[in-house]
């Protein structure tokens, strides 16, 4: 009986953990787009985390591939691009520290690829938070950048769906429903 009650009280905090995050994430999203500079996007980002991101240099070369394993064997369709913009209007200075770093799955490269060549210094994303970065992917960022230069970029992802509050809400409470059960069968037996 104890597993199961350590069980539910692990999945319950993590459905709670795990709502409450998405839900934070999915309320800072309006429908209509923020149009920001990368310059404006560092020193002030808007309430809005649906972005235009212009004025932003891709940094092709440093970019960190990171995929999963499974059984030290990659796992197809895993594969998670982190590449760092740029301003555009600073061209020479490659020492530089990038203010942003860009999310792209494996499975958006190409329409992110398309859509750069549609429109060029623009990138539609949503903005993240610091805890959005894989640890695999942020020590190799750390080797590169530096563990300031890491920590003071700001996470996007390319093309992220929104789905809504509803859904997170919806999870936050089937977990607080599954922490209160544990405990209402913890005290009554």
């Amino acid at each position: 009986m104890k597993r199961f009650t350590l069980i539910g009280v692990l999945v319950g905090f993590y459905m709670v953990i795990s709502g409450a995050y998405n839900a934070y994430i999915e309320a800072g999203v309006t429908g209509v787009p923020t149009h920001v500079t990368l310059a404006i996007l560092k020193s002030n980002p808007p309430s809005n985390r649906n972005l235009i991101v212009s004025g932003a240099r891709i940094l092709g070369d440093d970019a960190v591939v990171f995929y999963k394993t499974r059984f030290s064997v990659k796992e197809a369709g895993t594969e998670v691009y982190f590449i760092p913009l740029q301003d555009a209007s600073i061209t020479q200075n490659r020492t530089l520290l990038p203010p942003a770093l860009l999310r792209v799955t494996i499975a958006k490269l190409d329409s992110f690829k398309k859509a750069l060549r549609a429109t060029p210094g623009q990138i539609h994303c949503i903005r993240l938070t610091r805890w959005d970065l894989e640890n695999a992917a942020k020590k190799r960022l750390v080797s590169r950048f530096g563990e300031a230069g890491v920590s003071s970029m700001v996470i996007l992802e390319y093309d992220k769906e929104v789905k809504g509050v509803a859904a997170s809400v919806g999870k936050l409470g089937v977990g607080l429903l599954m922490l209160g059960i544990v405990w209402y069968f913890r005290v009554n037996r």
